[in-house]
């Protein structure tokens, strides 16, 4: 080989015929007067440079045994590897990941995972607002501190802000409040009354039951149905002094029996369902004013609605069974009615439909009726009906999953749960690839009428 060449060529360098090592002396000196010591430290240095100078001149091993390493290969350990890539990461990997050949890498932001429930119950009392913890597979379990009084007053919808440091809950139609504010730690996610001033109801006779949050975390809206007011009012989230505290900014008069409120996912407007069977669109201005767009009236008796988490659709359920699907224009929030079965302007549903909720992924949308949870498909590809998603195997009728005194839902982040609030007890749901719903796990005790989930970034 080439490096032993070269070895010798060193050794051979400065030797005489007979291979007698000399040592050439330094000018002007004699040849004797070179010590034999002298001579044998530089014969052993000489040595070691020519085997250093083979050390460096000998081939990397490590390039050799990679020199056969493909295309996107690199050499790792001695050895070709095949680095995970953001293109491969595996399906639940996210954040920074080893990618198995020594470094890391970005596999996306990982999505939010729920932390924890809140349930409120449309009743006064010294435990009206209930908390539990959820773990990494849906199962619930008290907080430390299980439930919480308002004070005063009921406990109706609840909201969470979207940077998830407060929530509110609407205080119905008793007490001195309009809406309990409060603080969630962000450690332990557990509740605690905000500690300004509440908002106070302003007397009267209020029935504030819906309440809805800015997806911009600015703005939280109320719909009161009176009697006396029968308005929806939009308060202002403090952020600087005395933060969470809520102050009015404005109200709009003038409805028939508001009974529920929901903000279309980019806070440009809002949807307001009241007794008449209409469905008011007011247009959001930066104050977080309302301003009245033309109605849309309703060939049914509305009772609830939700909007669409990727804000192509609004659902309205009512009547006997009927469940309407209408398009939102993105630029002026009209509505326009999805053509239901034999040029209907409504699809049907179970009968007596109380609550409606879509899916976190806007796949499925979910009713309560009769304690039982009726699940239908959303067909975006067939321009947002919904068909019927049975929940066995009997295709001639329309079977939902059965909870103990259902009375409203949360969907999960990721949709992979559902849960289901009783009034005993509340329920965690496993969604299906094919949307059937199967509960494993034990239900927690403690119930009520409303639900909010709290969903964080791991």
């Amino acid at each position: 080989m080439v490096w032993i060449i070269i070895v010798l060529g060193l050794f051979a360098f400065g030797c005489n015929i007979n291979d007698d090592p000399q040592i050439s002396p330094p000018s002007g000196s004699n040849n004797n007067d070179v010590p034999d010591t002298a001579q044998d430290n530089d014969a052993a240095n000489m040595a070691d440079m020519a085997v250093d100078l083979a050390a460096d001149l000998a081939p990397d091993m490590a390039s050799t045994s990679c020199e056969a390493c493909d295309d996107g290969q690199v050499c790792f350990e001695e050895a070709c590897c095949s680095p995970t890539l953001p293109e491969t990461c595996a399906a639940d990997a996210c954040g920074m990941v080893d990618d198995g050949c020594g470094q890391t890498v970005d596999c996306g932001v990982c999505p939010p995972q729920p932390v924890a429930l809140y349930v409120t119950r449309n009743s006064t009392g010294s435990a009206n607002v209930l908390q539990f913890d959820i773990a990494g597979d849906g199962g619930l379990s008290p907080m430390s501190t299980p439930s919480l009084a308002t004070g005063t007053g009921n406990a109706v919808e609840i909201v969470i802000s979207p940077d998830f440091q407060y929530a509110y809950v609407g205080a119905g139609n008793n007490g001195s409040r309009a809406i309990h504010a409060f603080d969630i730690d962000s450690t332990t996610n557990a509740l605690s009354l905000n500690p300004y001033p509440q908002l106070s109801s302003g007397g009267g006779l209020q029935r504030r039951d819906s309440i809805a949050m800015d997806p911009n975390g600015q703005f939280v809206y109320l719909a009161d149905q009176g009697p006396d007011r029968r308005a929806t009012f939009t308060f202002e989230i403090a952020t600087a002094t005395q933060p969470g505290r809520l102050s009015q900014v404005a109200e709009n008069r003038d409805y028939n029996t508001p009974r529920k409120v929901v903000v279309e996912p980019q806070g440009r407007f809002v949807f307001l369902l009241d007794g008449s069977s209409a469905i008011n669109i007011l247009q959001v201005g930066t104050d977080g004013s309302l301003s009245g767009l033309p109605s849309y009236r309703i060939g049914f008796n509305p009772r609830e609605m939700a909007v669409d988490p990727l804000g192509e659709f609004l659902y309205v359920i009512g009547g006997s069974n009927q469940l309407g699907v209408y398009r939102i224009n993105q630029t002026s929030g009209e509505l326009t009615f999805i053509t239901g079965p034999n040029n209907t302007e409504f699809f049907e549903t179970a009968s007596s439909p109380q609550k409606v909720v879509v899916d976190a992924l806007g796949r499925y949308l979910w009713v309560v009726s009769q304690n039982t949870v009726y699940g239908h498909t959303i067909r975006r590809d067939l321009g947002g009906i919904v068909q019927e998603l049975d929940q066995d195997a009997n295709p001639n009728d329309f079977t939902g999953f059965a909870v103990p005194s259902l009375r409203n839902l949360a969907s999960g982040p990721s949709g992979k749960f559902l849960f289901a609030v009783g009034g005993n007890s509340t329920h965690t749901l496993t969604v299906g690839a094919d949307g059937r719903l199967s509960e494993t796990l034990p239900s927690a005790t403690g119930g009520g009428d409303n639900v909010a989930l709290l969903s964080r970034v791991p």
